[in-house]
């Protein structure tokens, strides 16, 4: 299996072993790209960035030859058109045009700046803090609960630490400085809006609940509910570009590189990637409705269901959930009332031929 070094889009999507893998991935077999994957640690986030538009350049080209792809993949990354091919304008245009169509469709953005500065790290923010900060920090092997001056919500994973100014709201802005990994359910206020400052990331929220997960090498954002704009910040800036936010839906995630400062935007397949706060919440059920069950945990978890009303209008639940993930729910509930489910770009779609 190949090792790549410092590896880019391009040298991906023109490589045939890296292509091979992808396809072997697709069928089925994924243990090239488990190899592949594990072979290039530090090339994780270029590759599934490679992977993705590999996958939706083909499903939108698969009447074109691979010569076709190669030169439709050469003229996406350039975005330009050479001097010597502009008798082939219209091939061109074409591949542009998809190209544009590709590019916003993943959710790629580049940010570039012939000022840009290394990120901030939580330690020099800290370190140059122009008022006083309050620290916290779990140094526990489980969850720690922290309830911000506001009445927000913030759930600290291991190791995770955060700071914030007091008074905490301050400018009309309430600001907090993170290290490792959070859940945040901010109460909402659209005079103060909260930003999240992580490893060189801004995300903003004026109220909504979201994960971020931050490494020296990336952040990841992932949205349960609301909306959530993220945007890389170079160093010494407090306030966002206009126009540069990359705005995140519920099951949505945005993952963020520090070295090349590109946000890539996907959908969330598993939402229970999601930190649940709600997990020890009891849901009970006695004979409810099947479509007031789904109109519950569309509440809990922040993502929606898909299933014919009419067909299911008479099924009913009797059951009683606890600290149950929300695959294990669906599987009772779907066994329960003779029923199927699958999960979809986020939303979870439920088949069945109803009760009598």
């Amino acid at each position: 299996m190949k090792r790549f070094n410092k590896c880019n889009l391009q040298d991906l999507l023109l490589d045939e072993d890296f292509k091979f893998c992808v396809w072997e991935n697709e069928k089925g077999n994924s243990l090239y790209w488990d190899e592949l994957l594990a072979l290039n640690p530090e090339e994780v986030f270029t590759m599934n960035q490679a992977r993705e538009l590999l996958l939706t350049l083909t499903q939108k080209t698969s009447s074109l030859t691979q010569q076709e792809l190669a030169e439709g993949v050469a003229a996406i990354l350039s975005h330009t058109i050479p001097q010597k091919n502009r008798f082939r304008i219209s091939r061109q245009f074409r591949w542009l045009s998809i190209a544009a169509a590709v590019l916003l469709m993943l959710g790629v953005f580049f940010f570039k700046s012939n000022n840009r500065s290394a990120a901030y790290s939580y330690n020099e923010i800290i370190a140059t803090a122009a008022t006083p900060l309050h620290e916290e920090v779990n140094e526990t092997k489980q969850e720690k609960r922290v309830t911000l001056p506001d009445s927000s919500i913030v759930v600290l994973l291991p190791s995770g630490k955060i700071s914030y100014a007091n008074p905490f709201i301050q400018n009309k802005r309430r600001e907090i400085y993170l290290s490792g990994d959070a859940f945040f359910d901010i109460r909402k206020d659209t005079v103060n809006p909260l930003f999240v400052y992580a490893n060189g990331l801004l995300t903003r929220v004026v109220g909504t609940s979201f994960l971020i997960k931050t490494t020296e090498k990336e952040v990841k954002v992932l949205v349960r509910t609301g909306r959530v704009a993220v945007t890389p910040m170079r160093k010494g800036e407090r306030i966002a570009q206009k126009g540069a936010e990359l705005m995140l839906i519920p099951n949505q995630q945005a993952l963020f590189s520090t070295k090349d400062q590109a946000i890539f935007k996907t959908n969330i397949d598993f939402p229970d990637q999601l930190k649940n706060m709600k997990k020890d919440q009891v849901l009970s059920f006695e004979n409810r409705p099947i479509g007031e069950v789904f109109e519950s945990l569309e509440k809990v978890y922040g993502i929606p269901f898909e299933y014919d009303r009419t067909v299911m209008a008479k099924c009913l639940l009797h059951v009683e959930f606890t600290n149950e993930s929300l695959f294990a729910k669906l599987d009772i509930i779907t066994q329960t009332i003779g029923a199927s489910y699958r999960v979809v770009d986020g939303r979870v779609i439920v088949s069945g031929k109803g009760c009598n």
